[in-house]
C-alpha cells in the first residue's frame, strides 16, 4: 500500500481503491475478502496501464516543469518533468495534478494573483 500512496498523486483513481483497502485491512481480525481482492486486481491493472509510475527525479536532459491556469471560480495545475526548448515542451511526463475552487474572497483577485 505504500507504493500506491506514493503514486496516488499522479494516478487519481487509485485513492478510491486505497480507501476500500484501508477500511477492510484496518480490522484486527482481517482475513481478506472479495472486496479487497477486487481492489488489488484493479490497482494492478491501473499500474500496468498508466505509464506514470516512475520516481520524479529528472534525468540529465530534463527539468521540473509546472503549468497553472485559473478562472473566476477555480484553478488547475500539473507538475512534471521534461525539456523546455525553443518555447516548446518536449517529452513531458506528468508527476502530479491539482485543482480546486476559490473562496469568495479570492474570486475578487486578478487572474494573475489567483494563479500565484
Amino acid at each position: 500500500m505504500g507504493a500506491c500512496n506514493f503514486f496516488c498523486r499522479s494516478l487519481p483513481r487509485t485513492q478510491f481503491l486505497l480507501k476500500a483497502l484501508a477500511e477492510e485491512s484496518s480490522n484486527v481480525d482481517f482475513k481478506g475478502s472479495e472486496k479487497v481482492d477486487e481492489a488489488v486486481m484493479k490497482l494492478k491493472e491501473i499500474f500496468k496501464q498508466e505509464g506514470m509510475t516512475f520516481h520524479p527525479i529528472p534525468g540529465p536532459n530534463e527539468e521540473y516543469l509546472l503549468a497553472v491556469d485559473s478562472s473566476i471560480d477555480g484553478f488547475g495545475a500539473v507538475f512534471g518533468m521534461g525539456k523546455y526548448e525553443e518555447q516548446k515542451i518536449k517529452n513531458f511526463k506528468p508527476v502530479a495534478f491539482g485543482s480546486g475552487g476559490f473562496e469568495n474572497k479570492l474570486k475578487l483577485e486578478s487572474s494573475r494573483n489567483r494563479e500565484l
